[in-house]
């Protein structure tokens, strides 16, 4: 057997543990927190030896941005959706209410998108990181109303996503839909 042929099976075993160990730091951080990814709690939670972890992620730091970027491109997929749906709709902000509230019920997805924001909250390399999902959306908004709005209604979604988690679950379709329709009309200009 040659080199070559003795480095590819290494190499394919090593991606896959990688991609193994970012998966079960992934779902420590969706269903723990960020602050719960240890070395330690990865190699419990994938049956993994802990050196084995060490080797591929000496950086608990490093391996926690990476978690969380996986967490993110997850995110990003779901903003593909809403732009596809929200693209020719008669009434964008009844089917971002539908979607969002679709969303908001996969209590995973609830909790990873929390799980973003609060890792960004006490680590400055990862502010970005957690608003990319609200700046996506904002932009994505922008072709129904103006910035401002879209704004205001991306905020309004990661309230209404914070309201889930720490309640029994999202606001209503309607409620939603009512708030969403309010923040997309225009205010009146100062004055009139």
């Amino acid at each position: 057997m040659g080199e070559q042929e003795k480095a590819a099976p290494r190499r394919r075993d090593s991606e896959r543990r990688r991609r193994e160990i970012l998966e079960a730091a992934a779902e420590i951080v969706v269903t723990r927190g960020p602050s719960a990814l240890t070395h330690r709690a990865i190699a419990a939670h994938a049956g993994i030896p802990l050196g084995t972890i060490t080797r591929h992620f000496p950086s608990i730091d490093a391996l926690r941005e990476t978690a969380l970027e996986t967490v993110g491109t997850e995110n990003e997929a779901e903003l593909d959706v809403v732009q596809r749906e929200l693209t020719n709709h008669p009434d964008p902000a009844a089917r971002l209410a539908e979607l969002m509230h679709e969303d908001h019920l996969d209590i995973r997805q609830a909790h990873a998108s929390i799980a973003m924001i609060t890792a960004a909250v006490h680590d400055d390399r990862l502010r970005s990181l957690a608003r990319r999902w609200s700046e996506r959306l904002t932009e994505i908004l922008t072709a129904h109303c103006d910035p401002e709005s879209a704004r205001a209604m991306a905020r309004y979604v990661d309230g209404a996503l914070v309201e889930t988690v720490l309640s029994d679950g999202p606001p209503s379709t309607a409620t939603m839909t009512r708030a969403l329709r309010a923040l997309m009309s225009p205010s009146p200009a100062e004055g009139e």
